[in-house]
């Protein structure tokens, strides 16, 4: 489904984007003269942009290419706070907005716009899973008002009502088309990922940011694992290893063919970074999680009995060859800082318990878990720890929602919104699993395949979030619910075909 203007034939539907380039072009002399103060640089890189939105606008193009930014935007992990007008400093609680915002934003603006057009739009199918987010919601709402602080609570609630909609969006526009853009957007998202972590692996630049990736940064636990464009291993990690399942799964169900290739070269690729970032957890379950993808690839017959036998014990002598010349520096990484890495946990995890006894039902409020822990912390290392990352510098400088909250995302929803809020979150959670394994049910085919593997990366990051809140920060919660949207839509066309 593409948006046109007019109907033009082929070959003045190849001159149109030129001929609008070509006009900005001319329009930028009157306005080069009024933006004198401008710096050239940045006035370059704005028309630019500008004649590269033209273009894409006048072939038609608009919506897939929206589509495609926000899925990559949202790995861009930076936050701006613009609205302390609105309500004042509140610091790292403060209301943002994120690079993904302004693309989504753009869809939201093209959906009554395509309508008033009448051009053709998908079936929608029936209630999705933003029925099963409401609860969540309203709980929210209601910790928020019982808070003590409430004015940064309902800043969290604006994130609930942008993943409303979301998957109200995706329920009244995905189509086949979508699903390509999505599935290839992710792609390119892991693809993106590995020569910068190689980059930052090989400089010892993994702490710096982009424009600094080959610098070598001072000596640092940090310095020699890959961050990508996330800005940190452990939220590239998680996030890599929710969707290189899914490709992992479609390299296996087809292979032989060119999308199965592709889709090899995408999982390889993701299945590197992952161990570039050096993060325990995520490498550990990226493991069982192939063991148990193919398991259920065998046991659907997607994947012959035999050739499931091969593959892991070519995995396993390839692990090994790997691993071996290795051995010591494994060693120094799973033994070195474990123990730190503990009871910097377990601080946090009492911290949280703590809070939760004191609100048992709706807990001390969304986002105030970095506000109330001082009141129930006796760790004076994880005070310190907070008021660290919680710097005006982190949010005004580097654009990052720095905080320390409880590497636990099941206990953090449970400090900040009680046992209703936990219930309700689990409740979210868990439709995804549902949505995926039902999406996969269906032959043997990229989408049902994908569905297979998302569903066992699902399972991967529920477990991973046992020891870590990566799911809680945009790129990895705003790509679940995406996703979410996405095995909506696959079950509803399965359901609608003959």
């Amino acid at each position: 489904m593409m948006l046109r203007l007019s109907p033009v034939g082929a070959e003045g539907g190849r001159l149109v984007p030129l001929l609008g380039i070509g006009l900005l072009g001319i329009a930028t002399v009157p306005l080069a003269t009024a933006f004198e103060p401008v710096s050239p640089r940045l006035l370059l890189a704005g028309i630019a942009g500008l004649a590269g939105v033209t273009a894409v606008v006048l072939a038609g193009r608009l919506k897939p290419v929206l589509l495609a930014l926000f899925v990559v935007a949202l790995t861009y992990n930076r936050q701006y706070y613009s609205f302390d007008w609105l309500h004042g400093d509140l610091g790292g609680r403060g209301l943002y907005w994120c690079p993904a915002d302004v693309c989504l934003v753009g869809l939201l603006l093209l959906w009554p716009v395509e309508r008033a057009l009448r051009l053709p739009a998908p079936r929608p199918p029936r209630a999705g899973p933003v029925v099963w987010l409401l609860p969540l919601m309203a709980v929210g709402l209601l910790s928020a008002a019982c808070s003590a602080e409430p004015v940064g609570s309902t800043v969290e609630i604006v994130r609930y009502l942008k993943l409303a909609l979301l998957l109200l969006y995706l329920r009244y526009n995905l189509d086949a088309r979508g699903f390509r853009v999505i599935v290839a957007a992710l792609a390119g998202v892991i693809l993106l990922q590995t020569p910068i972590s190689i980059l930052q692996a090989a400089f010892a630049s993994g702490q710096n940011g982009l424009s600094q990736i080959f610098q070598t940064s001072e000596p640092s636990e940090l310095a020699r694992r890959a961050a990508g464009t996330l800005g940190h291993p452990n939220y590239l990690a998680p996030y890599l290893l929710l969707i290189t399942p899914p490709f992992i799964a479609v390299a296996l169900g087809l292979r032989g063919s060119w999308i199965g290739t592709a889709a090899a070269l995408v999982a390889a690729s993701g299945s590197l970074t992952i161990a570039l970032t050096q993060s325990r957890g995520p490498i550990a379950l990226l493991l069982v999680t192939i063991l148990v993808l193919i398991a259920l690839m065998t046991l659907r017959r997607a994947l012959p009995a035999l050739r499931a036998v091969g593959l892991i014990v070519a995995g396993a002598v390839l692990l090994v060859a790997v691993v071996a010349p290795l051995a010591p520096a494994i060693e120094k990484r799973l033994s070195g800082d474990f123990g730190a890495s503990v009871d910097f946990r377990a601080a946090y995890n009492d911290a949280a318990v703590r809070m939760w006894e004191a609100s048992p039902m709706l807990g001390v409020g969304p986002n105030n878990f970095g506000l109330e822990i001082r009141h129930y912390s006796p760790d004076l290392y994880v005070v310190m720890a907070l008021d660290a990352l919680s710097t005006d510098e982190a949010r005004s400088k580097v654009h990052l929602r720095s905080t320390a909250p409880v590497h636990n995302v099941y206990l953090f929803v449970l400090s900040e919104l009680g046992i209703l809020g936990l219930i309700c979150f689990l409740l979210f959670l868990l439709r995804g699993l549902v949505l995926a394994w039902r999406a996969s049910a269906a032959p043997p085919s990229v989408a049902s395949l994908f569905a297979l593997g998302l569903f066992c990366g699902l399972l991967a990051e529920y477990a991973q979030q046992l020891i870590d809140y990566s799911l809680l920060w945009d790129p990895l919660l705003f790509t679940i619910t995406l996703l979410m949207g996405l095995m909506h839509a696959i079950n509803a066309a399965q359901e609608s075909s003959p």
